[in-house]
């Protein structure tokens, strides 16, 4: 990874949030790079979580939605 990309791991999201819908949601918070929704590997249901890879400059301005709902989930993200 470039150094002036960084990634983030969010928690909590809703099953229904795809790779777009979590995009668009981060892309008002720095420019998103990737999102990535993990999934069950049998079932291809989401688990609840994903990565994002960002500009870093955006990562800081990220901390603001720590505990902030999200389709009616609180959001956890490592930085």
């Amino acid at each position: 990874m470039d150094s002036d990309q960084g990634k983030l791991f969010i928690g909590g999201i809703s099953l229904e949030t795809d790779e777009q819908k979590l995009k668009e949601y981060f892309q008002g918070y720095g420019e998103v790079l990737q999102t990535v929704v993990m999934r069950d590997k049998l079932t291809g249901k989401p688990r609840g979580f994903g990565v994002e890879k960002r500009i870093r400059q955006g990562a800081a301005r990220i901390r603001i939605l720590l505990g902030v709902g999200y389709y009616e989930r609180k959001l956890a993200i490592l930085l």
